[in-house]
């Protein structure tokens, strides 16, 4: 974390680009527009229920009764940052589980979730693996989706046939990131970054570590991993409180017992560097750097929308100054990625190859004027009333609000989380969001990495001929 101060390069940037006025938002012609208040946030009108199972399986519940169907979501701490010397083993090891359980094979498994209606997905991340289910939440439909879900959980067959299928799968998509140069340099962003942590290598493996998987390696993985005292449940429809508890306990008797991951470490080394590749095309530019930011930090709302200002949109000043003004670039983004043992600030754009030093400079420009000077009133409520939005439309959807559930009781955070994030996003000012980028964000430990044609490099075409 940095001093509430300026870098140099701050102090020595030129002029910075002129920031849009405070002027009220116009919505031109747009009568049903002119009466919305911006100024008031909608209530999130949800009660959160929250305990835990006699197994230890923590549990969020809302109520929803208006659409009769049930969100379930498992988010087990069985992420990638666990394959340890195995990688691979963490995504293999979800693949499998809906490959054959209890009486079921792979085909009878989905053909009965199908004939149910019910929707099933399985993801894995660095820091957790997610199962979620949605289906009807009558008696009818509910109780023998569950069942499927309990059995997929409790009882994963892990043959060595099945495993042979994942592995190829999982050898292609490997594959097929080797070939694909934008996806070499992503990874190698992480690799620098999140050096000598878990975190560097890929979530989905390696060759020659999906290759080494045996059954018996997932088999011991899951035994672990998908403990209940590892698991954070969501159900969010039209349950009553009672049904919800029971629903819960019988995910959480589903599940081995007594075992929980340890929080993840911080990454310990970083340094600054500068790495470049031969491309075709246009030039990919990535900068970045660790983001040791959590959701419960004080600066995290002003954190947010700072890096809305820079670069979410096409009113963000990015945006605004390399492909509105300069023509330079289609899409420029400044992306905040958080995950639990820390995370990482990136900057993503394409470029003509001759402009890949001189747009480098400019962003890091732009960014250090940002530091300085913060950003106007128009744009903090621009970039305010965007996120609230995007929000306030995901939390309409109960399969997202469970998400979310999970996400925030894996964090740590209380239950009425969303409700308390809305609020200090209103309540953020102009006058805060320059320091508190200050503390998080230093342009000088910013890593730069760029892959496309080796070409002379020029200078910035002057505004007029762009």
């Amino acid at each position: 974390m940095n001093t509430d101060q300026p870098s140099p390069a701050t102090k020595q940037a030129s002029s910075c680009p002129a920031a849009p006025t405070d002027d009220p938002l116009d919505f031109g012609t747009l009568a049903s527009a002119q009466r919305i208040d911006l100024a008031q946030l909608p209530a999130l009108e949800r009660i959160v229920r929250r305990w835990q199972t006699a197994h230890g399986s923590r549990v969020s519940f809302v109520e929803a009764r208006e659409l009769d169907i049930l969100d379930v979501v498992l988010r087990f701490d069985a992420g990638s940052r666990l394959d340890g010397d195995s990688p691979g083993l963490a995504a293999a090891t979800l693949y499998m589980l809906d490959q054959g359980a209890g009486d079921y094979d792979a085909q009878g498994l989905a053909t009965a979730l199908e004939e149910l209606g019910a929707q099933f997905n399985r993801e894995v991340h660095l820091d957790h693996a997610t199962l979620s289910l949605r289906c009807l939440a009558t008696a009818a439909v509910r109780e023998p989706a569950v069942h499927l879900l309990t059995t997929l959980l409790g009882r994963p067959h892990f043959t060595a046939p099945a495993l042979d299928k994942i592995k190829a799968r999982l050898l292609a998509h490997l594959s097929q990131l080797d070939g694909n140069p934008a996806s070499v340099m992503q990874r190698a962003v992480m690799t620098h970054v999140f050096a000598d942590h878990p975190y560097a290598a890929h979530v989905h493996g390696t060759t020659a570590g999906v290759q080494a998987l045996a059954a018996q390696d997932l088999h011991a993985f899951y035994s672990r991993a998908y403990s209940a005292n590892n698991v954070e449940i969501a159900l969010v429809g039209n349950l009553s409180p009672d049904q919800a508890q029971a629903l819960a306990q019988t995910l959480s008797d589903a599940l081995p017992q007594h075992w929980a991951a340890l929080p993840p470490a911080p990454p310990q080394t970083y340094e600054a560097t500068r790495r470049e590749w031969a491309g075709v095309g246009s030039t990919q530019a990535v900068l970045a750097m660790p983001l040791l930011l959590r959701p419960d930090d004080a600066d995290y709302e002003a954190v947010l929308l700072g890096c809305d200002v820079l670069g979410s949109s096409l009113d963000s000043r990015l945006m605004g100054e390399l492909r509105t003004r300069r023509s330079l670039t289609y899409s420029i983004r400044a992306t905040p990625t958080l995950w639990r043992a820390g995370g990482m600030l990136k900057v993503e754009w394409d470029v003509a190859a001759e402009y890949a030093e001189a747009s480098r400079r400019l962003v890091l420009e732009l960014i250090d004027c940002l530091l300085e000077q913060g950003p106007s009133s128009a744009e903090l409520l621009r970039v305010l009333n965007l996120r609230v939005v995007q929000l306030l439309l995901k939390a309409a959807r109960n399969d997202q609000r469970a998400a979310w559930l999970t996400e925030h009781g894996q964090w740590g955070l209380p239950a009425d989380y969303l409700a308390e994030h809305l609020d200090r996003l209103a309540a953020v000012t102009p006058q805060q969001v320059a320091p508190a980028l200050r503390r998080w964000i230093d342009t000088r430990r910013m890593s730069f990495f760029s892959i496309g044609p080796r070409a002379a490099q020029q200078r910035l075409p002057d505004l007029d001929d762009a």
